[in-house]
């Protein structure tokens, strides 16, 4: 069914789970990948663009609802709860053909060294808070898509990717801060930095340190 369409069926014995996301958020996260106004976006199909994209949402979904929409102590982390609506938004603006796409390439501009270090300053300032593509291509003076374009090209990533790398460092140096007797986990501390899926922590934890999160929590 797509956005602001009302749609009647009759259903027989069937289980069904429906995920619902306001327009409003839709339209931020839309606007923060290339520009488009709310105005502008629409949904062209309710059907996925590709069969992998599909699973792509399926998976999503159903990982961000076993995960953390169950979780009330979770969903009551701002952090976690501003992370989980946005993946949401922005993997529907993935999946499902919309006209975000056909902005996203021409969306782009030139973004200096400085505002580029002005993005990065907002990360490190920001990291323990919400933050989406669009605050800091504000704080920046930039474009979002420039500002995805110019991580890309100098970094090797993308904003949000820099946003996890810089909570992963975080969660790294507490960690190494904390004390196991006073009852501190891995679970505690990864949470804290917006880390819900342990087990993608822990291998990215890893990769970056060499050692899993609790070895470093015991040294």
């Amino acid at each position: 069914m797509l956005p602001d369409h009302s749609q009647e069926a009759e259903f027989d014995d069937v289980d069904s789970f429906t995920t619902r996301l306001p327009r409003a958020l839709l339209e931020e996260v839309a606007h923060a990948q290339t520009g488009i106004s709310g105005a502008d976006l629409r949904f062209d199909s309710s059907r996925p663009i590709s069969a992998a994209l599909g699973r792509h949402w399926t998976q999503t979904v159903s990982h961000l609802t076993r995960t953390v929409l169950a979780g009330p102590v979770l969903m009551a982390n701002p952090l976690v709860a501003g992370n989980t609506r946005h993946l949401l938004a922005a993997t529907a603006l993935a999946v499902f053909p919309n006209t975000a796409h056909a902005a996203a390439l021409g969306a782009a501009g030139e973004v200096t060294p400085r505002a580029l270090r002005r993005a990065v300053a907002y990360v490190d300032d920001h990291a323990d808070r919400p933050v989406t593509v669009e605050q800091v291509a504000a704080a920046a003076g930039v474009r979002p898509r420039a500002l995805q374009l110019a991580f890309r090209r100098h970094h090797g990533t993308t904003p949000m990717r820099y946003v996890r790398q810089v909570r992963l460092e975080r969660a790294h140096r507490d960690l190494q801060a904390a004390d196991p007797t006073t009852g501190v986990t891995v679970t505690m501390i990864a949470q804290r930095w917006g880390f819900t899926h342990l087990g993608r922590f822990s291998t990215d934890y890893r990769a970056a340190y060499g050692c899993g999160p609790s070895r470093t929590l015991r040294t």
